[in-house]
């Protein structure tokens, strides 16, 4: 493992996307530390930031855990492809931002576009996410398209925006316009969606405990529990996320398919009230 302890905070946004475990691997503590990061204008040295420490590795699953408050700090595990991150504070934007592969694990919240446009590999975060959660890029017309995000508390709006393949499962509430022009995937919320998720969806699914009726665009179903219920809690347990167990352990939900402008294709499942 490679820890990395925050010195002291810097006065202005810091980017950590250069400090991924496939590319600390097999350095030393003095490489590491002359590993340019960028705060601002400027142009600092990882040593600089962060105190470095070098412990037994595991030459197969390279670990990096970083120290201190990230919460400035954006970009940790950015495009990351394998090995694993963990952070003890909270952290900035773009955690997981175009991962391929690995782990990354929170120990708090994060900012925006966590997990946007990724492809594979896992976050895990213990507190709330801001905007764009496994979104796509501002101007692009993919989203996240593989992988699985869980998150324990909150996240903020446009979740899941033109979400391509993936798991996005959340705690708490959702934003506006989760799954909005979602092209696939899944989407739980254990609490509350308003009626602008799903707003222009293709394909894919989205489950939440409670929820205005979908939009005009939406055709109501009949209420029974749809057989991929059951499924994704079996499956959520497997990978030790219990987040959503209230949600997926209902047995009655109401369901609506849309939107009618492409094809009926998508799926919205709401917990009866009746």
């Amino acid at each position: 493992m490679i820890k990395l302890t925050l010195k002291a905070r810097p006065s202005t946004l810091f980017d950590l996307s250069n400090l991924l475990p496939e590319t600390l691997q097999g350095k030393s503590s003095d490489e590491i530390a002359a590993i340019e990061i960028y705060s601002g204008r400027r142009t600092l040295q990882t040593g600089d930031v962060f105190d470095v420490e070098l412990r037994e590795d595991n030459p197969n699953l390279p670990e990096v855990q970083f120290s201190g408050d990230l919460s400035r700090a954006s970009g940790v595990g950015s495009n990351m492809t394998s090995g694993r991150i963990f952070v003890d504070s909270a952290v900035g934007n773009r955690v997981g931002a175009g991962m391929s592969g690995g782990e990354i694990q929170i120990n708090g919240s994060t900012g925006n576009d966590t997990g946007v446009a990724m492809a594979g590999g896992t976050i895990r975060i213990s507190g709330s996410c801001g905007d764009r959660t496994g979104a796509a890029w501002p101007g692009q017309k993919s989203g996240m398209n593989g992988g699985v995000i869980f998150v324990d508390q909150d996240c903020g709006n446009l979740t899941g925006s033109r979400m391509r393949r993936g798991v996005i499962a959340i705690g708490g509430n959702a934003g506006t316009f989760t799954g909005r022009d979602m092209r696939a995937g899944t989407i739980l919320v254990a609490g509350s969606c308003d009626a602008s998720a799903g707003d222009g969806m293709i394909r894919g699914t989205i489950v939440c405990r409670k929820a205005s009726a979908p939009g005009t665009t939406f055709r109501k179903g009949q209420t029974y529990l749809p057989p991929v219920i059951p499924l994704l809690g079996s499956w959520l347990n497997s990978r030790d996320f219990h987040g959503c167990d209230g949600l997926l352990s209902e047995t009655r939900f109401e369901t609506w398919f849309g939107d009618w402008t492409h094809g009926l294709k998508g799926e919205f499942f709401a917990v009866s009230s009746v």
